[in-house]
């Protein structure tokens, strides 16, 4: 039986899994990307003799794969709350995306606005708020990989402060260096 379920929908189950709201945002991005938010989704794998993998299957909303997840049952895979909750776990609480291959490309960016403008206009989702992207030239540096880190921050307005979670997107970070856009994902 294949259930579509929307972002919105996705978002809370990110969110009852474990997700923290702007982990949440991201993860329900991936399962978008990988599945279209099919949760009977199915992906075959051939077998790859170069690197002894086997044939297998990738399964559900997070496309959870048979070979590198033989503990993830196909019952959870295809069911879309065991599947956040093995997502949950497998991205470490979300920190670690790179078994996906939609975070690897970059290709879940182009659901992120679908997922906050879902979020956004949802009542029950009133656990965070987003404001539009900005350009902010806050003296980024990194010797490292910044994609989908969660970086707390606290800007100070004049003499009011505001807690902001800022989430440095993979496209962002050649822009880094001189003015990034970054997307704010502030908790309420």
């Amino acid at each position: 039986m294949m259930a579509v379920l929307s972002p919105g929908q996705i978002y809370q189950l990110a969110r009852q899994a474990g997700f923290s709201p702007s982990r949440a945002v991201i993860a329900s991005a991936i399962a978008l990307a990988e599945s279209g938010g099919n949760s009977s989704a199915q992906h075959w794998n051939p077998p790859d003799p170069v690197r002894h993998i086997p044939a297998s299957l990738d399964r559900g909303l997070w496309q959870i794969n048979t070979y590198y997840h033989s503990e993830v049952s196909d019952q959870c895979a295809y069911d879309p709350s065991c599947a956040a909750n093995a997502a949950y776990r497998i991205s470490n609480a979300g920190s670690d995306w790179h078994q996906w291959a939609t975070w690897t490309s970059g290709a879940y960016l182009s659901q992120e606005p679908v997922v906050l403008s879902a979020i956004g206009s949802d009542s029950s989702s009133s656990s965070i708020t987003t404001t539009s992207s900005t350009t902010t030239r806050a003296g980024i540096s990194s010797g490292g990989d910044l994609r989908g880190k969660v970086i707390g921050l606290t800007l100070g307005i004049g003499a009011v402060a505001a807690g902001l979670t800022i989430v440095i997107l993979p496209a962002m970070i050649p822009a880094a260096r001189g003015g990034a856009k970054v997307a704010v994902i502030a908790a309420a």
